[in-house]
């Protein structure tokens, strides 16, 4: 597949079928390795929990909590979100680079990529601002009216 093969080369063209191919099949590889990662690390807690539970039973205030986490599910933790962080750092090189190969093949650059990251920027900004103190077309201001 082009992807895996040049993963670094945004000068080539992508058609329609080629780009959706990949996008699909991408993300649903992506999330079912983290729905079966979460799965098992969510399932392993779970079933720790019941077993103090089941030894605690008659008397729940002799239960820890603190010692449920053990130094080695810590280090399974670091572990498990390391890969996370690679597979994040390799989905997002696949897909701007199959964003920006689409954007060759429909004939626009490649600079358009940046679109999706500015937009919610200043999106964000706009949401941050303040309220005006003034009446506007969508509603009045609470102590104007």
């Amino acid at each position: 597949m082009l992807h895996y093969q040049n993963i670094t080369l945004g000068q080539a063209r992508e058609t329609r079928t080629q780009f959706w191919l990949f996008f699909l099949c991408h993300k649903v590889l992506i999330m079912g390795a983290i729905s079966l990662l979460y799965g098992a690390f969510l399932f392993y807690h779970i079933w720790q929990v019941v077993e103090v539970y089941q030894q605690h039973l008659n008397n729940l205030e002799q239960i820890e909590f603190t010692s449920l986490i053990t130094p080695g599910q810590i280090i399974f933790i670091v572990l498990v979100s390391l890969f996370y962080f690679f597979l994040w750092l390799v989905n997002l090189c696949l897909s701007i680079t199959a964003y920006i190969r689409r954007l060759h093949d429909a004939g626009f650059s490649g600079w358009w990529v940046l679109l999706g990251i500015i937009a919610p920027l200043v999106l964000l900004i706009f949401l941050v601002l303040p309220s005006k103190k003034e009446y506007n077309a969508y509603y009045t201001y609470p102590e104007l009216s």
